[in-house]
């Protein structure tokens, strides 16, 4: 484990604050970092009796991971520990996930307009395209869990970052896949239902589902949906029946939004790239 943690600090040098927020991966919460004189987030990852060897993998992968990527539109790690049994990871402070900015009801954290999704595109995207191409010639990462709850908003610079790579996972063949995962099956790829598999493009697909949310402030599957009825409603292309529907999204934003969750591979965007390219040239 010791390649991977990357200080011999303690929790000792964070102060808890509160909670805010959790998951089947364990507890983030808000903290203050003695030694760096700012506010981060700690994720402490979770751990049951009998799975010990699992989450030292687990937390091994995501923290070995996460420590190697160094991006603008990517959630930065400060630290990666392990105190006392508990295995944390460390990472810059956001304002919110889009999880809790984007659902009915939430305070308006940004504008919900056509600049924010393209701005949330091309932040997206950029960082879609480094994981994808941009990390070396013989690595690929396929994000898989391109959700609202893992892209980050930062009210002060207006960013959007990518963040949490739990089950991501490293492609080191032009002609690798990654086999079935899925953390979050409201926002699953057609890929991996038809296939069972996924590549980096059904990241994109994600990324449309995403972007979708923005505009509509709820998910194209219903919160509560069981794992049957997301699966039906994505392999019936409700996905693209939904954004084409969607009266209040620019017709431009619309149409990059459509091509984004086409269930054909060879008919969506074939690069995190030609989507960037896209988003920006709908900035100009």
């Amino acid at each position: 484990m010791g390649q991977v943690i990357r200080s011999s600090r303690t929790l000792h040098e964070y102060e808890l604050l509160r909670e805010i927020g959790s998951g089947g991966f364990g507890v983030v919460f808000l903290a203050h970092a003695r030694h760096l004189g700012i506010r981060v987030a700690v994720k402490r990852f979770k751990r049951t009796a009998g799975d010990t060897q699992k989450a030292l993998s687990d937390w091994a992968r995501e923290s070995a991971l996460h420590q190697r990527i160094s991006h603008p539109n990517i959630l930065k790690v400060h630290d990666a520990f392990l105190d006392r049994g508990e295995l944390y990871l460390v990472t810059e402070l956001a304002s919110g996930s889009l999880d809790d900015l984007c659902v009915a009801g939430a305070p308006l954290a940004f504008p919900r307009n056509r600049d924010s999704v393209i701005r949330a595109g091309i932040h997206l995207s950029s960082a879609l395209h480094f994981l994808h191409e941009g990390m070396s010639s013989s690595t690929r990462v396929v994000h898989r869990d391109v959700t609202p709850k893992n892209v980050f908003y930062f009210r002060r610079t207006s960013l959007f970052k990518l963040g949490d790579f739990g089950i991501s996972k490293r492609l080191n063949h032009p002609d690798d896949v990654a086999l079935t995962h899925v953390a979050n099956w409201r926002f699953v790829s057609f890929d991996l239902i038809r296939d069972g598999f996924t590549v980096p493009q059904s990241d994109l697909f994600q990324l449309g589902l995403v972007l979708h949310s923005i505009v509509a402030r709820r998910p194209i599957v219903p919160i509560g949906a069981s794992i049957s009825q997301a699966r039906r409603a994505i392999a019936r292309g409700d996905a693209h029946k939904a954004i084409a529907a969607t009266t209040d999204i620019d017709p431009t934003v619309r149409s990059v939004l459509k091509r984004l969750v086409i269930r054909d591979r060879d008919r969506r965007f074939l690069s995190a790239r030609d989507v960037h390219q896209a988003f920006v040239a709908l900035a100009r």
